[in-house]
């Protein structure tokens, strides 16, 4: 149970003592002397604004100038975190460090009253309602508790439903109107088979979203919403090609339903792009540099020419083009010139030592190395920056392909003409070096080098 007695008293101290725009004065029990941080939000990105140290009490304050957008912000708590809404108010709370969003009560402040007051009617809503869906999928039909779940399946949609009416009604210009307003969903019919109420789900997806609210850019909201649509197309019995076809008809939707406002398009197509580069998803990445016309739409300056240079970079390296030569010299002191290796298939891997991803790619690459050696040559361009952090590496695992790192990190110039954005990015290219593919396993290289 939270401890009541001297909270009245250190939040009057507070309010007296500061004079800055707007407070977060929060106490987080069992939780003395440690350090927590503020951050914001843009989509799924989440930077830290601000740090402090709470007092032996637990307490500890932030603070929001006027001009801070109004939107979603998160205090992170050792392995836990605590999501706020600023709207230009004071802000007061206090919670436990065992679950501190389950536990939080809120003192002072009218829209996080609202949001954990929305957040826990929508969670047990989706609880009720996935236990209630496997009920009636599975359930004998004629048995009376049946006729009950479904009942059951309807209120409670009806009765999360008022809700939200209610809040959106009484509370038009929260915060937390604009998201439980983009996050609605269309009632679901519980006599719909699993496979007909997943196509009608998908079909009605969109019915109550606006993607003209810029506002919801400071929050997770658009990000889970289109991570939400993107789950319609996935299927674990689809092949990688399979998979990517199927994300590019999401792709299109998501793009055309957010066409309108150029904002929010912008951000749309760039992260799409980046949760797709992630999964070296590379033909629906093509797709999206060739459809999304955002050298049109964009009109943020600085996001728009990122993008532009990004998508630019990815026309570049598409399947089927000729790979950008490379001239370098590896760590024997060898030069290297790209154009001149003879071997049928050539792998080019970018690379980082700190990167652990790529440190057990580059180990299960070298059975495939040693297997294939008459056929393929590896080069590995590494873009560490401590010289002997990398040959510390280098040596201690032995690697017998073309290494190469000129220490200048992500402006070295391989990196540059190959438009490497994250690590590891990998490259398999045929004898005249055009792109044949851009793997994401070690597995898939097998695959393509097969004959």
């Amino acid at each position: 149970m939270l401890k009541r007695i001297l909270l009245p008293a250190l939040f009057i101290i507070s309010s007296f003592s500061f004079s800055q725009d707007y407070s977060l004065i929060g106490i987080i029990e069992d939780f003395s002397n440690k350090k927590l941080y503020l951050t914001d939000f843009y989509g799924d990105q989440k930077n830290i604004i601000d740090s402090t140290l709470s007092d032996e009490t637990g307490k500890f304050e932030f603070y929001f100038s006027e001009e801070m957008p109004v939107g979603q912000y998160r205090i992170l708590v050792e392995n836990n975190f605590i999501d706020i809404i600023f709207n230009k108010e004071d802000i007061q709370f206090i919670t436990s460090n065992l679950s501190p969003n389950e536990n939080i009560e809120i003192i002072n402040s009218d829209e996080n009253r609202l949001y954990y007051d929305y957040l826990y009617n929508r969670n047990l809503c989706q609880f009720k309602i996935d236990l209630l869906s496997d009920i009636i999928d599975y359930y004998p039909e004629h048995d009376i508790f049946y006729a009950t779940a479904k009942k059951e399946y309807i209120f409670i949609q009806k009765k999360f439903s008022d809700f939200v009416n209610d809040l959106l009604k009484n509370n038009p210009e929260s915060y937390v109107a604009r998201i439980a307003a983009f996050e609605r969903k269309s009632f679901k019919d519980p006599e719909l088979s699993p496979f007909a109420r997943k196509a009608y789900e998908k079909f009605h997806f969109f019915d109550y979203v606006n993607f003209n609210d810029t506002l919801l850019l400071h929050s997770n909201v658009i990000s889970s919403k289109i991570v939400s649509y993107l789950s319609f197309y996935q299927d674990k019995r689809f092949s990688k090609e399979q998979l990517e076809n199927s994300f590019i008809q999401a792709v299109d939707t998501l793009m055309l339903k957010a066409f309108d406002n150029e904002k929010v398009y912008e951000f749309v197509v760039e992260y799409l792009i980046k949760g797709f580069d992630r999964f070296g998803f590379t033909k629906v990445i093509s797709h999206i540099a060739e459809y999304s016309g955002i050298g049109e739409k964009c009109v943020n300056k600085k996001r728009k020419s990122e993008l532009e240079r990004r998508i630019e970079g990815i026309n570049k390296m598409a399947i089927g083009n000729q790979a950008p030569e490379i001239r370098a010299t590896d760590i024997n002191g060898n030069e290297v010139i790209l154009s001149e290796i003879e071997k049928e298939n050539t792998l080019v891997v970018f690379w980082a030592s700190s990167c652990p991803h790529c440190t057990r790619f580059l180990q299960q690459l070298k059975k495939t190395y040693n297997k294939n050696i008459n056929d393929l040559e590896i080069i590995t361009i590494s873009i560490d920056t401590s010289r002997s952090e990398y040959l510390n590496y280098i040596n201690k695992n032995n690697y017998k392909w073309i290494n190469v790192c000129d220490f200048n990190g992500w402006d070295s110039k391989p990196a540059h003409d190959y438009s490497v954005y994250a690590t590891p990015t990998i490259y398999l290219l045929n004898k005249n070096k055009m792109i044949i593919g851009q793997p994401a396993s070690v597995g898939e290289i097998k695959d393509m080098l097969r004959p």
